[in-house]
């Protein structure tokens, strides 16, 4: 799934949604490439956590691609990279 944008209180739960969504209809892994993502709240590092533990709960993982800029700096201060593995490329976290 492509991040793009801001991903803050206003626009996390439309985010949180869609990745629900998708795992509701079986998707096991989810790669999320936040090429395109130029910001994230701490809205945005909980709809993280839902995402996570709804997939680990049904075997599956999240996985994070493209993380530049100031959303790697969030996530680097905020653990993230220790609970998701991290990838250089949506491609690569495919695979």
């Amino acid at each position: 799934m492509q991040v793009s944008g801001r991903i803050d209180a206003v626009t996390a739960p439309d985010f949180e949604k869609a990745c629900l969504e998708a795992i509701r209809s079986g998707e096991r892994i989810v790669v999320l490439d936040f090429g395109e993502a130029q910001y994230i709240s701490s809205a945005g590092l909980r709809s993280l956590l839902v995402i996570g533990k709804s997939l680990q709960e049904g075997g599956g993982g999240l996985r994070l691609a493209n993380v530049t800029g100031v959303v790697s700096q969030v996530f680097e201060l905020s653990g993230i990279y220790s609970l998701f593995p991290r990838f250089s490329t949506a491609e690569e976290a495919v695979g």
